[in-house]
């Protein structure tokens, strides 16, 4: 469908509260007079312009400073975006706001770390970086003196070819999966990465073992025989599931490992597809034994999404990088779901 920001901007006075537009799958060309009054959006705090074929990063920088003052969240995956247009940037500057916090330019051209970084490098409350699907090879650190992307915390850059990486002060989060750099990985990343995978399976070891009848123990031991030697390496991840277990009782019908398993989480439905008949969020308790299949099917019932024109993943908060929930028999205690978080719906690139 094609459209012009012009059109867009139009909506901002019928629209008067909105927090979060989605513009994804539109054609969109900017037509707005640079010299005319400014139209904006003031309290849109989240824009997502997935696959609008804005490939002008200007024209991106010039829409979120000069219409949405409030914006903390710029979605623009899908778009074609190049190395050069982020060069252009950088010879002549725009500055978008200074409240971005999250920026997810995933599946776009970009192979140049120094073209991006002098693009957004001074954005100064930056702490969420998605780059998944581009063609990035090294990623530098900057210098001691320099303050770019100083607030860093999650950075995602899986499916890229990045062979070299260095260390980012403020980073706490990192997803390099589908990059050569995970081939030759020393031997402390290693056993980091290891440790991790364990901690994982454990917890979903002890997710299918509350999901099972009483008495069930000798299915689980043969099936996972190292549970006993996981449990000894990781005492804390099965004290806080027996605790849990414990709380909720272990007589009658309603306790046990079983109360467990269809113990709820409340979670929040984030539209981010522009085909969905209405983009509302919706709060929701899920049961964690739910599959994502059956997770599609209540998006179909309330966004007209058909299960396979649209994917799903999980963020525990604001600033947690988004698990795709990639298994559509997979329940989602499996995924890590919890209470309070967000699940994200979005087109299939």
């Amino acid at each position: 469908m094609s459209s012009s920001t012009q059109k867009v901007l139009k909506l901002s006075a019928e629209l008067p509260l909105l927090e979060h537009l989605t513009l994804s799958g539109n054609i969109l060309s900017y037509d707005v007079d640079v010299d005319a009054p400014r139209v904006v959006f003031p309290t849109v705090h989240t824009l997502v312009m997935n696959q609008t074929h804005t490939s002008s990063w200007v024209d991106l920088l010039r829409i979120c400073r000069d219409h949405f003052p409030a914006l903390r969240q710029l979605h623009a995956a899908s778009n074609a975006i190049t190395n050069q247009a982020m060069q252009l940037d950088a010879a002549s500057p725009l500055s978008c706001s200074s409240a971005v916090e999250v920026l997810d330019l995933s599946h776009n051209e970009l192979s140049d770390w120094s073209s991006l970084t002098a693009s957004i490098g001074s954005w100064p409350r930056l702490h969420t970086l998605s780059l998944n699907g581009n063609r990035l090879v090294q990623v530098d650190p900057p210098s001691a003196s320099s303050r770019s992307l100083a607030a860093l915390s999650s950075l995602s850059l899986s499916d890229n070819a990045v062979d070299a990486l260095n260390a980012f002060p403020s980073l706490e989060a990192l997803r390099l999966t589908k990059n050569p750099l995970l081939t030759n990985v020393g031997a402390a990343e290693a056993r980091m990465e290891r440790q991790d995978a364990e901690q994982m399976y454990l917890r979903r070891i002890l997710h299918e073992q509350s999901s099972l009848p009483a008495g069930s123990d000798k299915v689980i031991q043969l099936t996972h025989p190292r549970l006993a030697q996981l449990q000894a390496l990781y005492p804390d991840i099965h004290a806080a599931h027996e605790a849990a277990t414990t709380g909720l009782g272990t007589t009658g019908s309603g306790g046990g490992p079983a109360a467990l398993a269809k113990s709820l989480a409340k979670v929040t439905f984030v539209v981010m597809s522009m085909n969905a008949t209405t983009m509302d969020s919706m709060v929701k308790s899920l049961p964690l034994s739910m599959t994502v299949a059956q997770v599609k099917a209540v998006v179909e019932k309330k966004y007209g999404l058909r299960p396979a024109e649209h994917q799903l993943s999980f963020r525990a908060s604001k600033k947690a990088m988004p698990i795709a929930l990639d298994d559509d028999g997979g329940e989602l205690g499996y995924f890590g779901v919890q209470d309070g978080g967000e699940l994200l719906i979005n087109d299939i690139w």
